[in-house]
């Protein structure tokens, strides 16, 4: 696993690196992570996103999911939960 200090770092860091799932924070100072998704999608990179947000609430995840989201997991995180998700998401890659 690799992480990155900013949502700004990960961008510059993917000429040399391909994720296998980022795991972005809507939150995220600066660079947020629907900023990050969005060059995601506009740099044409195909890679399964967890997507992990402060509120459990239907719409967002509805509007994430149809961005491409593989997966929605409001906080608190369960690490299980995450590691359980992130398996799953990765194999149907």
């Amino acid at each position: 696993m690799t992480t990155f200090a900013s949502g700004q770092d990960f961008i510059d860091s993917m000429s040399a690196y391909r994720p296998d799932c980022p795991i972005l924070d809507l939150d995220m100072p600066g660079m947020t992570g629907t900023d990050v998704q969005r060059r995601l999608t506009e740099s044409d990179m195909r890679v399964p996103v967890i997507i992990i947000a402060g509120r459990d609430d239907r719409e967002t995840e509805a509007r994430w999911r149809a961005a491409g989201a593989a997966a929605y997991l409001p906080k608190p995180i369960d690490e299980r939960i995450l590691l359980d998700t992130l398996a799953i998401v990765v194999r149907k890659d």
